[in-house]
């Protein structure tokens, strides 16, 4: 590795970004299960949109989910949500007609469901939205008479629903880019992670250098850090899907459902990260090795440098685990597959 120095100083550094975004990333899942951010954003969303009916919504049977009372459970199925519409439409009719024993979900038509809809309690805008979806209801029935009215209207419902679905997920995101550079902010500061101050210490340390490329290099490679990079896209991908009935959406929501048990987990991977980079690099307050650095340069030019240096670190750390990792990957091939020209060094046949 001595003979590519730039490059192991490059792999060092990038080590070190991965190893910063996962103690990140454990930040934001403790934080997110603590406060429940991905039911906080469907219970604001269900009372939003429908009013008074909210609460029905989201202690319903089909969606609670054994969340607190008013309060949406943290993922919601497609086709449970377009049921639970349908059958508060449903209910509302049977509560208005003369003979509530007549009126079951089988005898619904057309024009019950319209009927239905306006005695409901839903605000002015979802009973538009839903007249809309009996209307094409209707168009599809003189099609094909054999569809059911029910299904189909329940059908239009869930298509809403996932597409509103989608939005939210997009909301849910931009919330997680907060509290992204949020964490990566506090994470870098307390460690006083300053890029350059860093690239400095190794680039003058061969020793340092060479033993956090070599670490990084193992990484790459490492099963422990390929699962971990493995599950934190597994979860992305749940939560794009918003999907009760994916394996990935099961295994999250088992553990912001088992928070105690969440909590010393990522404890322990940030406790290993921090532990890792100690190894290899001087980190915390005061920056005592760093010291030189700040004499060379004047307390004006340090503080532009300091500042410079911790928000490279914080922009790095944004672009999260699995993104370095790859990249360490990339570099660890690239690394393997040159290979010092010995010949070079030899000395010439007498």
């Amino acid at each position: 590795m001595t003979s590519f120095p730039i490059l192991d100083l490059i792999a060092g550094l990038i080590f070190i970004y991965f190893l910063l975004a996962l103690i990140n990333n454990s930040c934001i899942e403790l934080y997110s299960g603590f406060i429940g951010l991905r039911s906080e954003v469907l219970t604001h969303w269900i009372k939003k949109t429908f009013g008074d009916v909210a609460d029905k919504i989201t202690d319903h049977v089909l969606l609670n989910g054994m969340s607190s009372p008013g309060k949406s459970a943290h993922y919601m199925n497609a086709k449970s949500f377009a049921k639970t519409i349908a059958e508060l439409v449903y209910t509302s009719a049977k509560e208005s007609a003369e003979n509530k024993d007549t009126i079951t979900t089988s005898s619904f038509e057309i024009t019950n469901l319209n009927d239905a809809i306006t005695k409901s309690a839903f605000p002015p805008e979802i009973k538009t939205l839903l007249r809309s979806f009996i209307a094409k209801t209707s168009a599809q029935k003189k099609m094909n008479a054999a569809v059911s009215d029910v299904d189909h209207f329940e059908e239009q419902i869930e298509h809403w629903f996932n597409a509103i679905m989608e939005r939210l997920t997009g909301h849910y995101k931009r919330k997680t880019v907060w509290y992204t550079f949020v964490f990566a902010s506090i994470i870098t500061v307390a460690l006083n992670i300053d890029s350059l101050q860093l690239a400095s210490y190794l680039y003058s340390n061969p020793d340092a250098r060479l033993k956090l490329a070599h670490a990084a290099y193992t990484a790459s490679q490492d099963s422990s850090y390929i699962k971990k990079v493995s599950a934190l896209q597994q979860k992305a991908t749940a939560l794009a899907k918003d999907s009760a009935t994916t394996d990935s959406v099961h295994q999250v929501a088992h553990s912001l459902n088992d928070l105690v048990n969440q909590m010393k987990n990522q404890k322990a991977a940030m406790d290993t990260a921090v532990a890792s980079m100690n190894l290899y690099i001087p980190i915390g307050w005061p920056d005592k090795e760093y010291a030189q650095y700040r004499k060379q340069s004047g307390e004006c030019w340090y503080v532009l440098k300091k500042l410079g240096g911790l928000m490279m670190t914080i922009l790095a750390i944004c672009l999260g685990a699995p993104f370095w990792f790859d990249v360490l990957s990339k570099v660890a091939n690239l690394r393997s597959s040159l290979k010092p020209d010995d010949k070079k060094n030899k000395p010439l046949a007498q």
